[in-house]
């Protein structure tokens, strides 16, 4: 029972820990979740994506990063979902459908990252 104890206080402080890592070293779980998450939204999500899929990307940035993280991973989504529908479906969307998937999404990451950051 001691085990499953530790085994869960440890479960619980992951989080808090990785705060305590260098600069670098939580950009690169930023990078990581990103190399994660681009690749879901290649692959996963291209015809619903409205920026649910970049979940990950968000969390970890605003988790470890804070605001500045919020803003930034607002602007990395935004772009990564341009290039991946610029390269994806190029003819498919309309522009109105694209601009509020865009909309939609940069919405749900600004709710979701106000919400982790606070």
């Amino acid at each position: 029972m001691q085990q499953l104890s530790a085994f869960l206080r440890e479960v619980y402080l992951a989080p808090l820990s990785a705060l305590r890592l260098s600069r670098g070293k939580r950009l690169l779980i930023v990078v990581l979740s990103y190399g994660l998450a681009v690749p879901g939204l290649w692959w996963l999500f291209p015809l619903v994506h409205n920026g649910a899929s970049m979940l990950l990307s968000i969390i970890s940035a605003c988790w470890l990063f804070r605001y500045r993280g919020l803003f930034i991973t607002l602007v990395l989504n935004v772009i990564a979902i341009l290039l991946v529908y610029l390269f994806l479906l190029p003819d498919i969307m309309s522009d109105q459908a694209f601009v509020q998937r865009v909309v939609l999404g940069s919405g749900i990451s600004l709710v979701l990252g106000l919400v982790v950051c606070w």
